[in-house]
């Protein structure tokens, strides 16, 4: 298999108001579920409550606002506009509108909930752990808690029908448990319990045939509704995570370390289309629209797309590197760095010149984990890491040299004030200093052998370090002395912060804030409301400061008096949080992630929308009026602009194309569009724009009359455009052109046509036709269904489809040749149309009845001759 990569430009809503993603892209939290709308129109769902939406394809994305932080497991739609979610805590969110909007509702549950597995826009399972199974009938509004008879943890549900269906699980350990119902969970009976693996994922492709997924690779198959499960071979040990078929015979599934099988029989072979060289990937669902087009979602925001059923796989997220990034620093609101890595490794460093818009990858010459980056301008900067390791770029990255530390213990932090003076600290109480720009570092007596975690230089004198147990050094003399201060805690303290020589900050394990202003004299406790460790603190001035804890981070304005948070939706741990200016700031963290907040303004709305309607559908034009913008969303209201409506987006371009082509459309319908620009400060609504789509070539009716062993078809156009005539095809073995009849051209007025296919053999064909337009478009026809033999009797079929809207189709015999009367009836009797009025030979007959003009209702069918009548039933519901 052959992977391909795809440098794309991406957008995704902010984090908050102030934070957005900068890497990965379009965002960094783990997806955990993905559903496909059309080949276009895709959605998934991760930790965080996140919730991302592309209408392209995946070119771009945007993130929606779904009012939760919960992890979210499940995502799942109806139709195009109604859709759920589930995840972490009981949560459940619906949105109506596509997922522009999401709303919550109660689940009655405080567990996670795994899966959720909707059959019609009122009824749904939702599975989760505890055994733990609740149901709903009114869409959502209320869900009932149903007897799984098991407290084994259920990852997967999934539904035939109203009434069967069959959820999975297990102990997450080893063993592992398949249950079905058959009237809608009232019951649930273990069809197999005590497996040997815990199962992830279930699908069934009809009653009968479905397939579970779990650890080591465990792929079951049933053919009898679970009746019997059959093991198959998967040629993989990977936790298999999500199976999905799109057919009887093809399905893939996907899993630990970028595994991705797919089969083409039904599960006796299982073909191995892994994502290579991507061990850190791990995939956690897969979704098909059809054989070729599917998506692969999984951890650190990883989106994989295929347009070939899996032969490549396209990473559609933009993925520098998967590593904890420990630590990133700026010279100016353009340039800076980040540093992190992997153990004992390789050490990873990053660089943007244009404050984070783009990232490139340094090579660091080192094969340990970096911990600590500082930079003094854009050409000179260093990073220390694991075993004493020491580099510095004097070019801006483009090399790095090692420096030799004298030791082999690691270096947790770096701190420069200027290109020749610096400080290094690390493991067991390690103090470094060099004056000549780490040609030669000297070691200082720190009097301690704990940990020393950060270090911070005001000057060239004064500074502090601190680390583990509480401790707080302080040097007023570069370091020649190191004075033990009291902190009033044991807690590991990981990152110090002084604006001058009496106001500092000091932050570490258990949300522990410690504030001093009288240079660490005496260091006095501020709240922080949490109690998870704290990685970083950053202050510009006696006033704002941020620190960085878990996937939060929180910024206080009056010197630390009062924390407010404003991230809570990152799965990552943050690292680091740097500023520059009250403003302008980053955050980095595990497995890559780099966020950024930076105030700017808005692009300005776009004017003079103009919207054309062709053939093709419609095509949208406007004037570009910014040089800040990163796209434009294109959004669509199916009425005129009077008249009051939801937009819906339906799609976005890149920054600097100022067209959209909207296919799809209805012909003769009113729609109307707007066009707005964004950034990530903002989004300018523009012009609206109302347009009329193209009447096409619009068939009303298409229908085959068999006498004996010839076959006449009748077709009637309501309307006619560019129409250059009709070819007719006809399929018994393969599609072949029997004929041509030429159009009308372009008239408003109705057409019939009339073709006789004669001289056939007794047999089953098909038919259909082929529209060509004056410039040699083309579009077929529905294909009729006709059976050529010699009818026995008189008769009269119900129609079909029934119900139906607005067409249904009528299919008659005649066993000798006479008068035929074919008549649609009211239920008072009185005649609404005349299908068949006249002399018809002997044979088979169908009918195509528009019944557009009528109202809804039931309505009588009868057919007359001289030696039979008959009536049916038919129902029209609009």
């Amino acid at each position: 298999m052959k992977k391909l990569f795809i440098i794309i430009l991406l957008f995704t809503a902010n984090l908050s108001a102030q934070w957005h993603w900068q890497h990965p892209l379009p965002q960094g939290n783990w997806l955990n579920s993905v559903y496909m709308k059309d080949s276009e129109t895709v959605l998934a769902a991760g930790s965080g409550g996140t919730v991302i939406l592309t209408t392209d394809g995946g070119t771009n994305w945007l993130e929606q606002t779904t009012g939760v932080g919960n992890i979210l497991l499940s995502i799942n739609f109806v139709n195009e506009n109604t859709g759920w979610a589930v995840g972490s805590e009981g949560t459940i969110i619906k949105t109506t509108d596509g997922g522009v909007n999401w709303f919550t509702q109660t689940s009655g549950v405080n567990t996670f909930l795994y899966s959720v597995d909707f059959i019609d826009s009122d009824n749904a399972w939702a599975v989760g752990s505890s055994g733990v199974i609740i149901k709903t009938t009114n869409g959502g509004t209320n869900w009932t808690l149903q007897t799984s008879g098991t407290t084994y943890l259920l990852s997967s549900v999934h539904f035939v029908d109203s009434n069967t269906g069959w959820a999975v699980g297990g102990d997450q350990i080893q063993n592992g448990i398949i249950l079905k119902t058959t009237d809608g969970g009232v019951n649930w009976i273990a069809q197999t319990q005590g497996l040997p693996r815990h199962l992830n994922s279930v699908y069934f492709t009809d009653s009968n045939n479905g397939y579970a997924v779990g650890q080591y690779g465990m792929i079951l198959k049933t053919t009898n509704g679970g009746g019997d499960w059959i093991e198959k071979t998967s040629g993989t040990d990977n936790i298999l995570n999500s199976v999905y078929f799109t057919d009887s015979n093809t399905g893939w599934t996907v899993g630990a370390f970028g595994a991705i099988h797919k089969t083409t029989n039904a599960g006796l072979d299982w073909i191995d289309q892994s994502f290579p060289f991507q061990n850190a990937i791990h995939l956690k669902s897969v979704r098909f629209i059809n054989p070729n087009i599917g998506y692969a979602v999984g951890n650190g925001g990883e989106i994989l797309k295929t347009t070939n059923g899996g032969a490549d796989w396209i990473e559609i997220s933009t993925l520098i590197t998967y590593t904890p990034l420990y630590s990133c620093h700026f010279t100016n609101s353009d340039t800076g760095w980040v540093a992190g890595g992997i153990g004992f490794g390789f050490g990873t460093i990053l660089k943007t010149t244009n404050g984070g818009l783009t990232w490139k990858s340094q090579m660091s010459g080192v094969g340990w984990e970096l911990r600590s980056i500082y930079c003094i301008n854009s050409n000179i900067a260093w990073a220390v890491g694991l075993s004493g390791n020491i580099i510095r770029t004097t070019n801006g990255g483009k090399n790095w040299t090692q420096q030799t530390s004298g030791i082999t213990n690691a270096l947790y932090s770096v701190n420069f004030i200027d290109s020749d003076i610096g400080w290094a600290v690390g493991a067991n109480g390690k103090i470094l200093r060099t004056r000549n720009g780490g040609t030669e570092w000297g070691l200082q007596t720190s009097g301690t052998t704990n940990n020393l975690l950060s270090v911070n230089f005001i000057d060239s004198d004064i500074g502090w370090a601190v680390g583990s147990n509480g401790t707080i050094l302080k040097t007023t003399n570069s370091g020649v002395n190191w004075i033990a201060q009291t902190s009033g805690t044991t807690k590991a303290l990981t990152s110090i912060n002084f604006i001058d020589s009496n106001t500092g900050w000091a932050v570490g394990a258990s949300g522990t804030i410690l504030k001093t202003t009288n240079g660490g004299e005496v260091w006095f406790t501020q709240s922080s409301g949490i109690s998870r460790e704290i990685k970083s603190v950053c202050f510009i001035d006696s006033n704002t400061g941020w620190v960085a804890y878990a996937g939060n981070i929180l910024k206080t304005t009056d010197g630390g008096a009062n924390w407010i948070e404003q991230i809570k939706r990152v799965s990552h741990t943050i690292q680091s949080v740097y500023f520059i200016d009250s403003n302008t700031g980053w955050a980095v963290g595990d497995n890559g992630t780099i966020l950024s907040t930076k105030a700017g303004i808005p692009p300005l709305a776009p004017t003079n929308l103009v919207a054309v309607a062709d053939l093709s559908g419609v095509i949208l034009s406007w004037q570009d009026n910014s040089n800040n913008e990163e796209g434009f969303i294109i959004e669509r209201k199916n009425d005129s602009l009077h008249i009051p409506g939801t937009w819906d987006i339906i799609g976005s371009v890149n920054a600097n194309i100022p067209m959209y082509i909207n296919t799809g459309l209805s012909p003769n319908t009113t729609y109307s569009y707007r066009v707005s620009a964004h950034n990530k400060f903002g989004i300018s609504i523009g012009d609206s724009a109302d347009v009329t789509t193209i009447i096409p070539v619009e068939l009303t009716s298409f229908s085959a009359i068999v006498s004996e062993n010839e076959v006449t078809l009748n077709w009637t156009t309501a309307t006619e455009l560019n129409n250059q005539g009709f070819e007719i095809e006809r399929k018994f073995d393969s599609w072949e052109k029997i004929g041509y009849v030429p159009g009308f051209g372009t008239t408003t007025e109705s057409k019939s046509y009339s073709f006789t296919d004669s001289k056939l053999n007794e047999g089953n064909y098909k038919y259909r036709l082929k529209q060509i337009d004056y410039d040699g478009a083309y579009k077929y026809s529905k294909e009729l269904n006709v059976e050529v033999s010699m009818p026995l009797e008189f008769s009269l079929e119900q129609n079909y489809p029934n119900p139906f809207n607005p067409s249904t189709t009528i299919k008659y015999s005649i066993a000798e040749d006479g008068y035929i009367k074919l008549s649609v009836y009211n239920l008072l009797g009185e005649e609404v149309t005349n299908l068949v009025n006249g002399q018809q030979k002997a044979g088979r007959y169908e009918i195509d009845f528009n019944a557009g003009t009528l109202a809804s209702g039931v309505y009588i069918y009868r057919l007359e001759t001289s030696n039979f009548i008959s009536s049916k039933k038919l129902m029209l519901m609009k």
